[in-house]
C-alpha cells in the first residue's frame, strides 16, 4: 500500500514539475507568470479555453511548440495517474474502510505536494527571476 501511495505521489510531482517547467518555458517567451502558468496547465489538461491568451500561443510558433509538448505530456500523465490509481485500489480485496483510508490519504499527499511545490520560497524566489527576465525582453522589444 505505501509503495503505491508512493508512486502516486512521484506520479503527482512530477506532473506538477512538467507544468511549472512549461510555465518557465513560456515566460521565456515573453508571457506574463499567472498567464504562462495558466496557459501551461490548460495545455497539460487539454481544457484549451478561447481566450486572448490562448490566441497568443496559437500565432506565437515557440509557444505552439510548448504547448504541442505539454498536450501530450498530459496524456502521458493522466493515464499513468489512472493505472497507479486503479491498481493502488484494487490489490486488496475486503472492506470498504482501507479503500476509504487510502483515498483520503492520497488525495491530502497531493494536497500537500501541490502546496509545497507552488508556494516554495525557491519557487516564487524563480518566478521573480522570470518576471525580471521578461521585463527586459518587453523593453528590447519595445525599442
Amino acid at each position: 500500500m505505501t509503495l503505491f501511495l508512493f508512486l502516486i505521489a512521484v506520479v503527482f510531482l512530477i506532473i506538477l514539475a512538467i507544468v511549472k517547467i512549461g510555465s518557465i518555458a513560456f515566460q521565456f517567451t515573453g508571457m506574463e507568470p499567472k498567464m504562462a502558468m495558466f496557459q501551461a496547465l490548460s495545455a497539460f489538461t487539454n481544457t484549451g479555453f478561447t481566450t486572448s491568451a490562448a490566441e497568443k500561443v496559437v500565432q506565437h510558433r515557440r509557444r505552439r511548440v510548448i504547448a504541442t509538448i505539454l498536450i501530450i505530456m498530459g496524456y502521458i500523465g493522466i493515464v499513468g495517474v489512472i493505472v497507479t490509481l486503479v491498481q493502488s485500489f484494487t490489490i486488496e480485496a475486503g472492506d470498504w474502510l482501507p479503500h476509504l483510508k487510502r483515498m483520503v490519504f492520497s488525495l491530502l499527499g497531493i494536497y500537500a505536494l501541490y502546496f509545497i511545490f507552488i508556494f516554495s520560497p525557491p519557487g516564487r524566489k524563480l518566478g521573480k527571476r522570470f518576471a525580471r527576465y521578461r521585463q527586459r525582453l518587453n523593453k528590447a522589444e519595445k525599442e
